[in-house]
């Protein structure tokens, strides 16, 4: 599975949204670790993140949204790059 991916991540290289989303779903390829470890605390991430798990909602969003008071909730965690989404499998790979 992992060369299989692999060759996806490759292939979709002009497509830079869709790899990385395999790249969460997968946990493939195996990514080099960030040369600024400072980076994954910017967006709230753990210190071995290598990408952010998912995109933050914009200042503009959460105050005219009302319904962002629930937002944690239904997350599971804050509204940081480093919280998960609900469909990322717990057996993902890690590197």
């Amino acid at each position: 599975m992992q060369q299989i991916i692999t060759q996806k991540y490759l292939a979709l290289y002009p497509n830079g949204v869709e790899a990385w989303t395999e790249y969460r779903r997968t946990g493939y390829p195996y990514l080099a670790a960030l040369f600024d470890s400072n980076l994954p605390n910017k967006i709230g991430a753990d210190a071995k993140a290598r990408t952010p798990e998912r995109f933050s909602f914009s200042t503009k969003e959460h105050q005219g949204n009302p319904n962002m008071s629930s937002l944690s909730t239904l997350l599971n965690g804050p509204d940081k790059g480093g919280t998960k989404l609900w469909w990322v499998r717990s057996g993902r790979p890690v590197q």
